[in-house]
């Protein structure tokens, strides 16, 4: 068999895992239309993926990865195969989006819904290297995920590369800017937590003059901020 929109890297779909290894994403639940999110949990180059989901009637939307309706194909097993590739990879960082799932089955756990099993597509994702790696669901949205919302930076000072921690519950977004004196916005990105510790690597490519900077953390549950100094 070929792939759903035949351009995927291998050549064939592979029913039965060949690794090892894998790749946790995260699964974010919309609760006001019941989507689901599918978020990488690092930085990575992506060129391809595969799964097969016990349903049929599903709806997709893209996300960092440029997939559409033409990645999905329905069998006469009822089961609806998602595959995707292209042979330049697609250069994702931790927290990012892969693609949206709509449509899914009522009251089942995703972990029924994907198949696991030898007769589909084993959940299965294309990295660094064409590297085969088995998809791992985490589900997001813990409830024994804290209620604090924290930052701090370290270390402080710092010479060539400081982290940013903040604490905040799994399944959150955040925003990160980071300012000079003269409040000149020097960064500023979008994030998605999945874990209560999200880490922001801040290095000379950001920072690249020694001096005094500030940074800036906003979500729906309010905002930090915090100075920092390059040696």
């Amino acid at each position: 068999m070929g792939d759903v929109n035949a351009d995927m890297v291998n050549m064939a779909w592979n029913l039965t895992p060949r690794t090892s290894s894998a790749l946790p994403i995260s699964v974010h639940e919309n609760e006001i239309d019941h989507s689901y999110d599918f978020m990488i949990t690092r930085d990575a180059d992506i060129y391809g993926l595969q799964m097969s989901l016990n349903s049929l009637g599903i709806n997709l939307s893209a996300g960092a990865l440029p997939m559409d309706e033409g990645s999905l194909a329905e069998d006469k097993d009822g089961f609806t195969n998602l595959s995707w590739g292209q042979s330049n990879p697609v250069s994702l960082k931790a927290g990012t989006v892969l693609f949206t799932l709509e449509n899914l089955p009522a009251g089942m756990p995703l972990e029924q819904i994907i198949v696991q099993g030898e007769d589909a597509l084993y959940p299965e994702i294309y990295t660094e290297g064409l590297k085969n790696e088995m998809i791992e669901l985490v589900p997001m949205g813990q409830t024994e995920s804290l209620n604090t919302f924290e930052s701090r930076i370290s270390p402080n000072p710092f010479t060539d590369v400081t982290t940013l921690h903040i604490v905040i519950p799994v399944g959150e977004e955040f925003v990160v800017t980071l300012h000079d004196m003269k409040g000149e916005e020097l960064y500023n990105r979008k994030y998605t937590s999945y874990t209560n510790d999200s880490e922001i690597v801040i290095g000379s490519d950001i920072i690249a003059v020694p001096g005094v900077y500030y940074y800036r953390v906003k979500s729906n549950r309010g905002e930090l901020s915090g100075k920092f100094v390059r040696q």
